[in-house]
């Protein structure tokens, strides 16, 4: 792989992953969404869900991690498309039960790629810094008396 697609790629991943541990931080204050009510704290969800979804499918592509996006339609997107035929929008529970299931599992989806993607950052971390100390003059390279 040459240099550019490699630093692109490495910035993909530093970039996802700061996303990711960013939404974990914040959620400390969600906990107070418990006292809110349900309807538009689920609504507020699925929208923050539909708009990180372009990102993060994005900075995948980007890092060339196709595995991890077939990974995603299959836990994500097949389940909401096989799903919908069978919701009926009258039946209050089983629309909610639907509408938050994909969600579900999408942030199960996060969750599992928010450790890889933390493994794959510091091991590129720990490459570079072991490429900078082979660079690195030593010791004994200096004049000798």
């Amino acid at each position: 792989m040459n240099n550019i697609n490699f630093s692109r790629a490495e910035k993909a991943a530093t970039r996802l992953h700061y996303r990711l541990n960013y939404g974990s931080k914040a959620a400390v204050p969600g906990v107070g969404a418990f006292w809110l009510p349900i309807g538009p704290v689920t609504m507020l969800i699925v929208v923050l869900t539909l708009l990180f979804t372009p990102f993060l499918l994005w900075r995948l592509h980007q890092m060339g991690w196709y595995g991890w996006l077939a990974t995603f339609i299959v836990i994500v997107l097949i389940p909401l498309v096989a799903i919908r035929p069978l919701v009926d929008p009258q039946a209050m529970l089983w629309w909610y039960t639907f509408t938050v299931g994909p969600v579900v599992t999408f942030y199960l989806y996060i969750w599992i790629l928010k450790y890889a993607l933390g493994n794959h950052v510091d091991e590129v971390n720990a490459l570079r810094a072991m490429a900078a100390m082979d660079q690195s003059p030593s010791p004994s390279s200096g004049l000798r008396t």
